[in-house]
């Protein structure tokens, strides 16, 4: 469910080059194999411009950049002439081609051709096209910063021209205008937020630490301390916005100092979080998030002044234990060995997962030579036959 909040897709089976799969591919777009030019292939050319604007043709389209093999994703779209800007910008102005965009944003395969994307998408950025919540395109802007921080091209382009779309003078100034923030209509009401803004918010913290500077700061001096509360107890809010920041690089700056900003946001209010369905994760993820065990304290003490509500349900019971609330009201000494522990488990935990990845990866390589040296051994003794 985190992935489904930020708009996550499964990673999807690629058919393989050559396959039956290609084959039917081929057939459905009209493609020429004795063409050799693929940007000459204007009969498939055509084809994927005209499914592109149909509704069901669009889903097709949509499937074949997720499924089709490297080789033929770049034909698609040499064919499609995708990363030509006039054409980008046709297609990103149709009400139902435009998700095919977002999909080709969301599956580029290479470094070049995302440096491709950005320069078709910096136009309509920069002139507020795709910005402008009332055209309905800022499902385009979220996948070209999800793009930008996934490749580590672009960051500045895009945040340079967010700024000229908007029309503002500072970065920080533009994380209003992206969320979107609506206050609930009645006491217990949802909040309102934009998804596509708020799943933004959580791409532009994926940049380089350096340019995440502004955001950070829009997020904690644009918003007040109750509406980071209500942002923490809802589901799109907590895992885009909160989240954003607390899976950052928290032990360096500007994240670390953000951290601490948004502790002190939310003094006084911890209580209410950690008996909350949603809140109670910020509560949790920040505890474990903060450097210095004074920090930590503070938490743990006001806490252990509302304990008697926190006991009332599942999710304060839970944060009594991952806080160490107990322990904290038995002794400092007590408290201070208990969490330690925590944080010991919790990277021992952390450098087990990171281990295993590695050492599958090896796992593969090593595999890999062997079956080479086979072939290799192979080889020789048929020469020698």
């Amino acid at each position: 469910i985190n992935d489904f909040r930020l708009g996550i897709i499964g990673q999807q089976t690629k058919f393989e080059k050559d396959s039956f799969s290609e084959m039917l591919a081929k057939r459905i777009i009209c493609w020429d194999d004795t063409i050799q030019d693929d940007s000459e292939q204007k009969q498939a050319g055509e084809v994927i411009y005209g499914l592109s604007g149909e509704i069901r043709g669009s889903h097709m389209l949509e499937v074949l950049l997720r499924t089709s093999n490297d080789d033929f994703y770049e034909k698609m779209c040499q064919a499609g002439r995708f990363f030509s800007t006039d054409a980008f910008v046709e297609y990103a102005e149709h009400d139902v081609s435009n998700f095919v965009i977002q999909t080709l944003l969301n599956t580029v395969r290479t470094r070049s051709q995302a440096e491709s994307a950005i320069k078709c998408t910096e136009g309509i950025i920069s002139n507020g096209f795709v910005l402008n919540g009332d055209n309905r395109r800022r499902g385009i802007f979220w996948r070209a910063v999800e793009m930008s921080a996934k490749f580590r091209i672009g960051q500045e382009t895009i945040l340079k021209s967010m700024r000229k779309g908007f029309n503002l003078s500072g970065v920080s100034d533009c994380v209003p205008r992206l969320i979107c923030y609506q206050d609930p209509e009645n006491d217990g009401g949802r909040i309102g937020l934009d998804a596509a803004g708020a799943r933004t918010i959580y791409h532009l913290l994926r940049f380089v630490p350096r340019l995440c500077t502004e955001i950070l700061e829009g997020i904690l001096t644009k918003f007040s301390a109750e509406q980071l509360i209500s942002i923490c107890n809802d589901g799109l809010g907590s895992r885009c916005i909160i989240d954003g920041i607390l899976e950052g690089p928290t032990r360096q700056e500007p994240f670390a100092n953000s951290v601490k900003e948004l502790c002190t946001k939310l003094k006084g209010h911890w209580v209410q979080l950690s008996v909350e369905r949603v809140g109670h994760h910020t509560v949790k993820k920040i505890f474990l998030k903060l450097k210095f065990f004074e920090d930590k304290a503070a938490i743990s003490e006001e806490l252990s002044k509302g304990i008697n509500r926190m006991s009332g349900n599942a999710m304060g019971r839970k944060i009594i234990s991952e806080c160490a609330v107990k322990d904290y009201m038995e002794g400092e000494d007590v408290w201070r060995s208990v969490v330690k522990k925590a944080m010991e488990r919790e990277s021992f935990l952390k450098e087990i997962v990171e281990g295993d990845t590695i050492g599958s990866t090896k796992k593969r390589k090593r595999k890999r030579k062997k079956k080479e040296n086979d072939e290799n051994l192979s080889k020789k003794a048929l020469k020698a036959e």
